[in-house]
């Protein structure tokens, strides 16, 4: 097996967290104290990478999710942004572990933990050099323009009191100054490189907040949460989130969320190369893993 390398920390930035890439391919895990007690949430996140347009990311898995758990006010309005949310409950089927478990299609994974709560920011992808794209809200449309500006979800995870966990999600642009890559980051793509600038607070970036877009979803243990980009509706937010004709190799994207309750310690390994894909962590098998006899993977 090849090594995985570390998933800079910056890719998820924001509030009390324990993270890192990890595998269990490569030996005994060492152990990374993160916050404890019964506020903490874990979230699994994963970012899958597909040809655009294709079959999986705009059809097949959408048709094994719920995509009614959230108003219908509240999905009309997300859907004329571009945007298209759906959770899958119990088991993740084949199609969506295969995605999970292939070294092609999962290139991005993580574990998360924070306190209840706690605002999280992710990422969806590298900066847009320059574009455009239109919101649409209360009957308005607004021009947004994109000057080296990354799109990405704001989510606030809190604990339900029947046990399962609520995620308030906002979308933004951040827009910040591109950092000159470091030495050892060659290999690494410029958005990560970027990304590790802001975790180290060297960057100053603006937020421009979309509130008006703002949903919530209540998730069990274990459930996945699909959020991606409808692929007939371009000039908008999802379309410019999630589906990538400007970069060098097109690319579509799906962002895959669980959520579960954190122990008070997480056992990971962290190992480095220089290739640009991460393995993934999982501390507890996900269910794709549990059910493919596969570590969720990143590489």
């Amino acid at each position: 097996m090849r090594q995985g390398y570390v998933l800079l920390m910056g890719l998820f930035f924001g509030g009390c967290i324990l993270e890192g890439p990890t595998t269990t391919w490569l030996g005994r895990p060492r152990l990374l104290q993160g916050p404890t007690g019964s506020d903490v949430i874990q979230l699994d996140v994963a970012i899958l990478e597909g040809p655009v347009g294709n079959r999986a990311f705009n059809r097949d898995l959408w048709t094994l999710a719920d995509e009614q758990g959230i108003p219908p006010e509240t999905a009309a309005v997300l859907e004329a942004n571009g945007l298209r949310v759906g959770q899958i409950g119990g088991l993740a089927p084949p199609g969506l572990q295969t995605l999970l478990a292939s070294e092609r299609s999962c290139v991005r994974s993580r574990r998360i933990q924070l306190r209840s709560g706690t605002p999280r920011t992710l990422v969806l992808g590298p900066a847009v050099t320059q574009g455009r794209f239109e919101i649409h809200e209360n009957g308005h449309d607004i021009s947004i323009t994109l000057d080296k500006s990354s799109c990405v979800l704001r989510v606030i995870p809190t604990l339900a009191a029947d046990g399962r966990t609520r995620l308030q999600f906002t979308p933004e642009v951040q827009t910040k100054p591109t950092p000159a890559p470091a030495a050892n980051d060659a290999g690494s793509p410029a958005w990560e490189r970027a990304a590790s600038v802001d975790l180290q607070g060297r960057d100053q970036e603006s937020s421009q907040r979309f509130s008006s877009l703002s949903w919530e979803i209540t998730l069990a243990p274990n459930d996945y949460l699909l959020i991606g980009g409808w692929y007939d509706r371009p000039h908008t937010l999802g379309w410019q989130s999630f589906i990538r004709t400007d970069e060098d190799a097109p690319v579509q994207r799906l962002l895959v969320i669980r959520t579960t309750r954190s122990s008070p310690s997480v056992e990971t390994e962290i190992a480095s190369s220089s290739s640009r894909k991460p393995i993934s962590y999982p501390q507890s098998p996900s269910l794709a893993a549990q059910a493919s006899g596969m570590p969720l993977s990143g590489r």
